[in-house]
């Protein structure tokens, strides 16, 4: 029995741990912060919000995420398409689609208020080869005439190229500011 120590065997001295450590007596003689730092009612959770802006970089991330979704709202939604616009309150809208050996060209009109612009209007369709090009394949000039309906559509066909065509341009010619409106073929 001797190296057992203090006069127990080696089972007696598991089983009966003493410790030598007690929280409560340790933080009698702590500073005041560093109590409220183990008390559990002192610690708050943090919400969203605060998490997102608690220096200034999370703030200025935050800032910069809420300004890049204002604006892809603001060009998705108020931006209008290409291929819409008005003149003289009418609503124009162009569509084109290729058909065998010829491109059709619609435009529909739309009037939307009762003293729209009524009369002759001057067009000149555009045809391009790929959505990049600058110059046309093709012109042709056609003359519109509004009436006082209330919706009307204007049909062309265009004579496409071996090769194709991919992007029809319509341009009303009003004077000082023209209409131009884009559309892909489809």
């Amino acid at each position: 029995m001797a190296g057992q120590g203090a006069g127990l065997n080696q089972d007696e001295s598991e089983d009966k741990l003493v410790f030598h450590y007690s929280r409560a007596r340790r933080l009698e003689h702590a500073s005041e912060a560093v109590r409220a730092l183990n008390d559990e009612r002192s610690f708050r959770k943090i919400g969203l919000f605060r998490s997102l802006t608690a220096n200034r970089a999370s703030a200025f991330l935050l800032l910069a995420i809420i300004l890049l979704c204002l604006m892809i709202f603001g060009i998705t939604y108020l931006m209008p398409a290409r291929n819409e616009a008005e003149y003289g309150a009418n609503k124009l809208i162009l569509s084109s689609f290729k058909y065998e050996n010829a491109v059709y060209v619609a435009l529909k009109k739309t009037r939307i208020r009762t003293l729209a612009y009524t009369g002759p209007v001057q067009a000149e369709i555009r045809a391009f080869q790929s959505k990049s090009d600058k110059e046309p394949v093709l012109v042709e000039a056609k003359e519109l005439i509004f009436s006082k309906e209330i919706q009307e559509e204007f049909r062309f066909a265009l004579k496409a190229p071996e090769s194709g065509l991919k992007r029809i341009e319509l341009k009303l010619l009003v004077g000082k500011a023209d209409v131009v409106l884009h559309a892909s073929v489809e």
